[in-house]
């Protein structure tokens, strides 16, 4: 076994960042920018940039972001700079309300990856590890060893955990010779022909980019997507200015007061002319501190019964997205089954043969399809489908799930909560992995407060010379 220590004399500092998709790129971005002494900055990340991550690493200018332009900037403090970066640097004049490419994103945030490595203090440096990390030993003297899995350990006095989501779990056993394939995987699309049928399991965002990709290679054959409610993701509204005052949340609120206030505000901003959008937008900055005030009881309540209205409300899809969907849902190539899957076989001739239960066909039908293409949405079980890092760490009790299992517990300064309820001085973690603690956390304007905020804690250790974070 080979090692590689990332402190070189005492002089130096060592934060780990395990994972090189968003989270984890904004994460040293900020670190970058605002160290001011000897500090080394190291991203595990097994793919050749980082800062892509599974979203922003695709090649089809069909795919787009869920977020307008204007509220993508990754510094919370400058607003403009995505907008800039797309006018500046790739040369296209969008405005704040247009939905950019998601690669055109992934890459801006390369860029300022990049530049944030040139300009640099002294005695700040970075490096890109590729690989993955397999295990995290805690040691003494308030530091950790990292064991890769080429079999390198690297030391650090800080590892911040940024994985992001999980990939999405298989809903059913997989016969042999049927092909399945990720909803997130690059492949997904290709090498599906033109009149080929297609099921796409699920119908949330992951969905969209499924149906998106093969309208962009021009498909023709039939798509069938099923999902348990069988509801698309709402549309995002033309942001307006509003008059009317959002509705109250002081205390928190039941989920099902407040789903009720978000009703009745949709018809007051209906009334006015206004879209309902906007409540749940007003709502937004209020729906962690929300989520951290309701019980185990409450959570669970919301979950089980509220969990997919609030998904398709407020996970909206661009207007180019809806509107390709609605031209084949209207000429009769994409038909959309609520139900589900209950049996997957392979029939003589090679296809997938499936059985769906499906609601709006009164019982079940039968489907032979060439692709099944799986968009249920990432697996929130973190015990069976992290990476092996974090089962390791979940395995030895060394970190703890939060009571419904979305995530990993996170004090509010995002230090991972050990076993004795303690927050670690050494591990951290932001971003899609901690959902159970901070229900609002998969989208950039909320992970580039986390970054921002974490890396500001961090350094203010440093500086104060504490012997670990």
């Amino acid at each position: 076994m080979t090692s590689s220590k990332l402190v070189a004399n005492g002089t130096s500092r060592a934060i780990v960042i395990v994972g090189g998709g968003l989270s984890g790129a904004l994460v040293a971005i900020q670190l970058l920018h605002k160290a001011s002494s000897p500090l080394s900055v190291v991203v595990i990340e097994p793919r050749a940039e980082v800062g892509r991550g599974v979203a922003y690493s695709t090649v089809s200018s069909a795919h787009l972001l869920n977020v307008r332009a204007g509220n993508m900037s990754i510094f919370p403090e400058q607003p403009e700079d995505f907008l800039n970066y797309l006018r500046t640097v790739e040369s296209l004049n969008l405005s704040s309300k247009d939905f950019a490419q998601r690669q055109r994103f992934g890459a801006y945030v390369s860029e300022r990856l990049l530049s944030a490595q040139r300009g640099a203090a002294a005695g700040v440096r970075f490096e890109h590890l590729r690989g993955r990390a397999q295990r995290v030993d805690l040691d003494a003297t308030g530091g950790a060893e990292i064991t890769l899995d080429g079999g390198a350990v690297l030391r650090a006095d800080t590892i911040v955990m940024a994985l992001g989501n999980n990939p999405p779990a298989m809903p059913f056993a997989n016969p042999d010779g049927v092909e399945i394939i990720s909803g997130w995987s690059a492949a997904a699309s290709e090498g599906v022909a033109k009149d080929d049928t297609v099921l796409i399991v699920g119908s949330g965002l992951t969905a969209v980019d499924g149906v998106l990709a093969l309208a962009e290679r021009d498909h023709r054959g039939a798509v069938h997507v099923v999902s348990r409610h069988g509801r698309w993701p709402l549309v995002h509204a033309d942001p307006q200015p509003t008059t009317l005052a959002p509705i109250a949340v002081s205390g928190g609120g039941s989920a099902l007061a407040i789903l009720r206030g978000l009703r009745a505000q949709a018809r007051r901003y209906e009334a006015a002319g206004e879209s309902w959008q906007i409540g749940f937008d007003q709502l937004r900055p209020h729906i962690n501190p929300i989520w951290r005030q309701w019980s185990e009881r409450e959570r669970r309540r919301f979950m089980r019964h509220a969990r997919t209205l609030w998904e398709i409300h407020r996970h909206r899809m661009p207007p180019e997205a809806a509107a390709i969907i609605e031209h084949l849902s209207q000429r009769g190539q994409l038909t959309t089954h609520r139900g589900r899957v209950i049996e997957l076989r392979r029939s003589d001739d090679g296809l997938a043969r499936l059985t769906i239960y499906a609601a709006s066909a009164n019982g079940r039908a039968d489907l032979k399809v060439h692709r099944v293409i799986v968009c249920t949405g990432p697996d929130l079980d973190f015990r069976k489908a992290a990476q092996p890092v974090v089962r390791d760490l979940i395995d030895r009790k060394l970190i703890r799930l939060d009571s419904e299992n979305l995530g990993l517990l996170v004090a509010d300064d995002l230090a991972l909560i050990q076993r004795d309820g303690k927050p670690s001085p050494v591990l951290f973690a932001l971003g899609p992995m901690i959902k159970g603690s901070l229900w609002e956390t998969t989208a950039t304007p909320e992970i580039r407060v986390q970054a921002r905020d974490l890396a500001n804690h961090l350094l203010r250790v440093i500086a104060n010379g504490e012997a670990a974070p």
